[in-house]
């Protein structure tokens, strides 16, 4: 039956070569609904003392009344909308793979909500700063990850504990040195399809929080005699036989993160952190809502746009995402910009007026002052030089500065050019003690 199987749902399955069948069946799509309907047939065959086989014989009208007594049972013991609706499920998944017709016509109060859901609020970017600083540094990375970049607790490891986040899913993130260290930031993240619950892959990213907790925690595991390859998970389970944490283990380590700072709320709620400080920087005009849509992992019109089987995106449309997200990055982090921030930004600002793309300002460095002084003088026109307009007696000093003759103005003044660059000082010499009469005129 497999080492990964719920001993609780073993004497079940042992019965009958058929429910086997059919949990292996549901499985395909996802194990862990497989394993909840298992466990959801069974508490109905118990409560409502009828076997899996007499319900898949059972007639529809007989069958429906025996789901509707159920129902009325489940709501008066005050269990949730959403359990009840979830065991009818599992009866008629039953029924269909034995060829029968799925009950109809039973109404089920609240199935769509859950009553522990219904006075959930978002915690506050303090609050999510707390819980970072208060969690252990490999939990740190996962809070991290769901808070800021808005992955479900099955990215970092999935039901069975078989696949999860690795470091080859951070593509800017580079092995090659003596420390891990991100080459960008905020830094690519990528979810494979086999970890997206759309089953599609897609793209979001980590801020400098985020990719400070991963580099110190990977420094740590190499420390202690780890060697990394973009293969190693990003998360390691510590001893044992799977090679991912299970979700239950990463939704565990969150949960421990919250109780020790006497929060009650759900590990998810980071998540809902997550969309819902996006919606916050959307309706401040941030972010476009397509962006918001793929990164918490839904479908949309990018991934019905681009194949991303090979994870990838055009490189403009990658860096439009980066630049988006690097201006949600406040709103997410609840953190000030540092002053050298600001200036990066305003940097990026002035290019940008100037007609530089994005893909033409990666690798430079917006916080030197010498790289934006050059961009910006091959995009701006110089200033043309000015004129001179002198006496005759001021020639020689002018002309031993470099200003070359223009030509001629009345019978005492001559107009000259001003010196070409690199050829000495554009400014005119100190003008001659006057002995009366005019000074010297001006440049023009």
């Amino acid at each position: 039956m497999g080492p990964n199987r719920t001993p609780r749902l073993v004497p079940f399955l042992a019965e009958s070569d058929d429910r086997r069948r059919w949990h292996r069946n549901v499985a395909q799509g996802s194990r862990a609904t497989a394993d909840v309907y298992v466990r959801r047939l069974a508490a109905f065959s118990r409560l409502m003392k009828v076997t899996p086989e007499a319900l898949a014989r059972m007639s529809d009208k007989p069958l429906r009344d025996l789901v509707m007594d159920f129902v009325e049972i489940e709501s008066k013991a005050k269990h949730a909308g959403s359990y009840i609706h979830s065991t009818v499920k599992a009866v008629n998944s039953w029924r269909k793979h034995n060829g029968r017709l799925a009950v109809t016509g039973v109404n089920i109060r609240g199935r769509e909500s859950t009553p522990t859901l219904v006075d959930e609020i978002a915690p506050s970017p303090g609050q999510v700063r707390t819980v970072l600083a208060r969690a252990p540094l490999r939990d740190r990375v996962t809070c991290a990850l769901m808070a800021y970049s808005g992955v479900r607790p099955e990215v970092v490891g999935n039901y069975l504990g078989d696949d999860g986040f690795t470091l080859g899913d951070f593509p800017e993130l580079d092995l090659s040195g003596s420390e891990p260290k991100f080459r960008k930031v905020p830094a690519l993240v990528v979810v494979r399809e086999s970890l997206s619950k759309a089953r599609h892959t897609y793209l979001t990213f980590a801020p400098l929080p985020t990719c400070k907790a991963i580099e110190d925690y990977l420094k740590l595991r190499i420390a202690q005699g780890e060697k990394l390859t973009r293969a190693s998970d990003l998360v390691s389970p510590g001893r044992g036989r799977r090679p991912f944490l299970r979700t239950m283990n990463v939704s565990g380590a969150v949960r421990a993160a919250f109780r020790s700072l006497d929060m009650k709320d759900r590990p998810y709620v980071l998540r809902v952190f997550f969309e819902t400080r996006l919606g916050v920087a959307e309706g401040q005009g941030k972010v476009v809502h397509r962006f918001v849509v793929h990164w918490g992992g839904h479908t949309g019109d990018i991934t019905a746009r681009y194949s991303l089987n090979k994870n990838r995106l055009p490189g403009d449309l990658v860096e439009e995402m980066r630049e988006a997200y690097r201006r949600c990055e406040p709103i997410l982090t609840g953190e000030v910009a540092s002053e050298g921030d600001v200036r990066r930004e305003v940097a990026r600002v002035l290019l940008g007026s100037l007609g530089y793309s994005e893909k033409e300002l990666e690798g430079v460095d917006l916080s030197n002052l010498e790289q934006v002084r050059a961009l910006t003088q091959k995009r701006v026109a110089p200033t043309p030089k000015k004129q001179a307009l002198v006496r005759v007696d001021e020639l020689p000093g002018y002309l031993d500065a470099g200003w070359t003759f223009a030509g001629n103005v009345g019978q005492d003044r001559i107009l000259l050019n001003p010196p070409e660059a690199g050829a000495g000082p554009t400014s005119p010499p100190s003008p001659p003690v006057s002995h009366g009469g005019d000074g010297p005129v001006p440049p023009r």
